[in-house]
């Protein structure tokens, strides 16, 4: 006697729907796991239960793959905001915090961002704020582009480098954001250790300060120095 299948017995054995949104989501888990450096084609179908050649029914290539997670990063970093974009110095700020905060929860994503364009609605929609931001500051013109030349580069570059450090230093202890370095490994410029009054004078004389640097330090650093640079800028026009 053939008993008809139950509807969720019926739904097991169907294979799973894929579209990119799916994908999305799950390269995105699979980034966000404690070590992750990549993800990987094979690593999305075993996380879907799929085939791994499916993906690129849905993506022609990794990097357009890439490419969509970057762009549900940036997404994400922008959803965070709570600042008034009309207080451009702490709307900017904020920005810089929330990306970093999300390049730290998705490194493996993060780790490309300095070499790859999400070319997503989210990605322009960040250029536009951050110019919105600058022109509030006063600027105009070569200015403006260059302020916002740096401010993007920096965000971006040196993220993207910390991402790729929290990758690489998963395996041993590392310090976090506002605790500074605690030792001459983690320091931000380790090879001042050496330096001595005859032969490095003012490295051995700032050698303690250089030595309590650390990545997210020098990170937030260059936030707060280039909009100081934006603001004289402005008040200059």
């Amino acid at each position: 006697m053939n008993v008809p299948a139950t509807a969720a017995e019926t739904a097991s054995t169907e294979p799973p729907r894929l579209n990119r949104e799916a994908i999305v989501d799950a390269g995105m888990l699979i980034a966000s796991r404690p070590g992750a450096a990549s993800v990987t084609v094979r690593d999305l179908g075993r996380q879907l239960g799929v085939d791994p050649t499916a993906i690129y029914r849905h993506f022609r290539n990794k990097k357009e793959l890439m490419a969509a997670l970057l762009e549900r990063l940036i997404s994400m970093a922008a959803a965070r905001a709570r600042e008034d974009p009309r207080d451009w110095k702490a709307a900017l700020t904020e920005l810089a915090d929330n990306l970093l905060d999300v390049y730290l929860e998705y490194p493996a994503v993060a780790a490309e961002a300095a070499i790859l364009s999400s070319g997503g609605t989210a990605e322009l929609d960040g250029i536009e704020f951050i110019l919105h931001c600058l022109t509030r500051a006063g600027l105009q013109g070569t200015a403006l582009i260059e302020h916002y030349q740096l401010f993007s580069s920096h965000m971006l570059a040196l993220g993207s480098i910390i991402a790729q450090t929290e990758i690489a230093q998963t395996e041993y202890s590392r310090p976090r954001r506002g605790e500074g370095a605690e030792t001459a490994d983690h320091a931000y410029v380790p090879e001042t250790v050496g330096a001595t009054r005859s032969g490095h004078p003012i490295t051995a004389e700032n050698r303690e300060s250089l030595l309590a640097l650390d990545d997210f330090g020098v990170y937030r650093t260059g936030i707060r120095m280039i909009l100081a640079s934006a603001e004289a800028a402005g008040a200059r026009s």
